[in-house]
């Protein structure tokens, strides 16, 4: 099989979108991912929460330090500093808590390090405070997602979009959930909807790129995987199914186009595949063979399609030799 599987979770800062890429199908659904636009480090703002620090009694917190500190864990959560991000976030808990607004934050930056179980506990001490229920409910979802138990999200996604329409991360991956249901048609209605509220998320165009790819929409599915590679040429799974779906059109020299040296054999592996299931044999051959020729180490699984391919031949040479 030529393809990976792999996802990516994601999180918003007090209601700011950030970024963070984990690994789904294909070369990569994405889960979430995002752009800010908030500077990190702001003028003055570091010194003053430096200078009231300097007077804070470790159990109490003024209510200005508490608004700088939740700004800066904001700040370091958007610029994916989750370090930064944990520890402005704690020293809020350590003297309340139940802060809601850093439990949150807390939740959102557990998530985008990949502590599942961190996070998911985060949330669910959200799930009574009516301003957070939907956004915990959409991590808790999130979360389960990435753990494989996908009927719970699903209830818990649909839970959180029914609270609150515009929570695109959620739509997003309830997307991922009836693609991998086979859904596609249902699959793709998740994904305009989360587009509708973020239209320029690089994130959703490829997953809803690789969602036209596996219902067969091969041409629909280029041109949301070129929209997304536009907006951030940095997500190299969008150019690597951007490939896939060129390949899948026939558009095997544009599919190669501009690959490195690094990426080649695995390119040329996976557009010989593709080529072999459309029935281009002899394309398939040459791209498997290049594959091999090109990988610093023996590529196992290039061989092995190279040798399913010729077997294939010799099976048809049998065939017509027996039909003549």
């Amino acid at each position: 099989m030529y393809s990976k599987i792999g996802f990516m979770g994601g999180c918003v800062a007090r209601g700011r979108a950030c970024r963070l890429v984990v690994p789904f199908i294909l070369t990569g659904f994405l889960l979430s991912g995002c752009i800010t636009t908030t500077g990190f480090n702001e003028p003055g703002k570091d010194d003053a929460i430096a200078a009231l620090a300097a007077a804070q009694p470790k159990e109490k917190l003024d209510p200005d330090y508490r608004s700088l500190l939740l700004a800066h864990g904001d700040r370091a959560l958007a610029g994916d500093k989750l370090e930064e991000a944990n520890s402005a976030y704690k020293r809020v808990l350590d003297a309340e808590p139940k802060n809601a607004e850093a439990t949150f934050g807390m939740a959102e930056t557990l998530l985008a390090a990949g502590n599942n179980a961190g996070a998911f506990d985060h949330y669910q001490a959200l799930e009574q405070e009516p301003a957070f229920r939907a956004r915990a409910l959409q991590g808790e979802g999130i979360v389960l997602l990435r753990l494989g138990q996908q009927q719970k999200s699903v209830e818990l996604l649909q839970q959180a979009v029914a609270a609150d329409p515009a929570l695109w991360r959620a739509w997003n991956a309830l997307g991922r959930t009836l693609d991998m249901e086979g859904k596609h048609d249902e699959a793709r209605e998740s994904y305009d909807r989360a587009l509708a509220l973020a239209p320029d998320s690089a994130v959703i165009l490829n997953n809803r790129g690789v969602s036209n790819m596996m219902a067969g929409r091969y041409a629909a599915a280029e041109v949301d995987l070129r929209r997304a590679f536009e907006l951030d040429p940095n997500v190299d799974r969008s150019r690597a199914n951007l490939r896939l779906a060129l390949a899948w059109q026939g558009k095997y020299a544009e599919a190669l186009t501009d690959v490195s040296r690094v990426e080649a054999p695995v390119t040329l592996n996976n557009v010989g595949y593709i080529a072999m299931k459309r029935g281009d044999l002899g394309h398939a051959e040459a791209y498997f063979a290049q594959a091999m020729q090109l990988s610093p180490a023996f590529y196992d699984k290039a061989d092995r399609n190279l040798k399913f391919l010729r077997d294939m031949k010799k099976l048809g040479q049998h065939v017509t030799a027996a039909k003549g």
